[in-house]
């Protein structure tokens, strides 16, 4: 109630109040001004100051500075002008015509020479014995069948007196049957069949004698052994296998016949040897290493990612370090199964021809494998390619004039150790800068800082 009477007795104030409220914010909302009635300042002299005042002009657009349109920017450019024709020369900026030529794709990989191991032959006694003589040293070139040792076996000296017997029992059961025939009426037949089973008998002893002898590597013919006396067979089988030059100087009186060889299977290089006279050796035992030189093949450990891209067949190119010929030049022949476990790396083999003698096994080099070859590509020094930071591309500097470059965006392909092919931005006849290009790129990035 109290309430009630105090707005009664204060109701035209109120409506005062809230009418002032009521134009201020109409005025705030619609952006009214007071009106201004004194004079201007640029008005005439003596000009009454009871003037019309000037008249309003409606309020300014209010537009956010946000949504305002951006003045225009003037775009970047990818051209570089020197002051003159002189400046270029200063600058010694050298420049290559862009050309079209065969441009092959090579895979390159680190690599070594080794020796062709299926001319390699790692030689062992077949008989436990004593080293009896080492008549080769490592260097030596040996032909195929040459002596290199000589080693002394009792299984030697067994197995020759096994023939020997063998040789006297056959012959002496031969002249027996021989005999027994000529006298068919007062033998009987079976024991001429049998005296014929013995006989068969000691021809298998005697083929088994020559077998034990030939895997002793002792090769030994029945045939030269027929018509010999027995100091003639027993000579024959005392120097077997041993050099000729050799055989005439022995006494067989004195001289034990318990001797085998150590042959090269084949023309090389005697590239290792662990003999010594008078040392035990036992079958297995690698004493001699005999190598064919004439080949070598060169491993190239290509990476896993380039590796697919190799056939057999393919060029490959070598250059052991510190090698003064030309490069070595073969074909892809072996490409490997698997992937080293260590290095995940594939070994791809190539075997070259070693005519000089001057390819060393375990030598350490460079090689490239050819995987492509474009017949017709245009191709740049690899000094005028450079990489466009703003573009994410790669970009060449191409004359306009004597004083002007463009920097134009290329798309690369393959790149050699010289040039870098271009994939169709350019066109024969371009001329590029090349050696000292970089100066072309820093003041390129110097006018786009400062267009910013």
């Amino acid at each position: 109630m109290r309430m009630l009477r105090y707005l009664r007795a204060n109701a035209s104030n109120l409506v005062v109040f809230a009418v002032l409220g009521l134009i201020l914010y109409l005025g705030h909302r619609f952006d009214w001004k007071i009106p201004t009635f004194t004079a201007p300042s640029n008005a005439a002299p003596g000009a009454s100051s009871n003037a019309a005042p000037t008249p309003k002009l409606p309020p300014p657009s209010r537009v956010s500075a946000a949504h305002a349109p951006a003045p225009p920017v003037e775009p970047k450019t990818d051209r570089i002008e020197l002051a003159s024709a002189e400046t270029m020369a200063k600058t010694n900026i050298q420049m290559r015509t862009v050309q079209s030529a065969p441009f092959p794709e090579y895979v390159s990989a680190n690599g070594s020479i080794d020796y062709v191991k299926t001319r390699m032959a790692q030689l062992s006694t077949r008989a436990p014995g004593v080293v009896w003589q080492v008549l080769a040293k490592v260097g030596d070139s040996v032909k195929e069948g040459d002596t290199l040792a000589i080693v002394e076996s009792v299984e030697v000296g067994k197995a020759k007196s096994e023939f020997l017997q063998a040789v006297v029992q056959f012959e002496l059961k031969e002249k027996i049957l021989n005999v027994s025939r000529n006298l068919d009426s007062t033998i009987a037949r079976k024991d001429i069949v049998e005296l014929e089973s013995r006989l068969r008998e000691a021809r298998i002893q005697k083929i088994n004698a020559q077998q034990t002898l030939i895997n002793l590597g002792l090769p030994i013919d029945i045939k030269d052994c027929l018509g010999l006396d027995d100091d003639g067979l027993i000579r024959k089988l005392h120097t077997l296998g041993l050099p000729s030059d050799w055989a005439v100087k022995f006494n067989p009186s004195v001289t034990t016949a318990n001797l085998v060889p150590l042959k090269a299977p084949f023309a090389g290089t005697v590239i290792g040897t662990d003999l010594v006279k008078g040392e035990s050796i036992s079958p297995g035992q690698a004493k001699i290493v005999v190598a064919n030189t004439d080949a070598m093949w060169v491993v190239l450990d290509v990476g896993i990612e380039d590796s697919f891209r190799v056939r057999l067949g393919q060029e490959l190119t070598f250059r052991p370090d510190g090698y003064q010929d030309d490069d070595i030049v073969s074909t892809v022949t072996w490409i490997s199964s698997e992937a080293d476990p260590k290095t995940r790396r594939v070994q791809v083999r190539a075997e070259v021809k070693n005519t000089k003698a001057s390819l060393r096994a375990n030598t350490f080099g460079a090689g490239k494998i050819k995987v492509r070859e474009q017949a017709n590509a245009l191709a740049v020094a690899n000094d005028g390619v450079h990489w466009d930071l703003d573009a994410k591309s790669h970009m060449v500097f191409v004359s306009v004039d004597s004083k002007t470059f463009e920097a134009r965006r290329v798309r690369v392909g393959a790149r050699s150790e010289k040039l870098t092919e271009i994939l169709g931005d350019l066109r024969a006849g371009d001329r590029i800068a090349v050696e000292g290009s970089y100066l072309l790129k820093a003041e390129l990035l110097r006018q786009r800082s400062a267009s910013k």
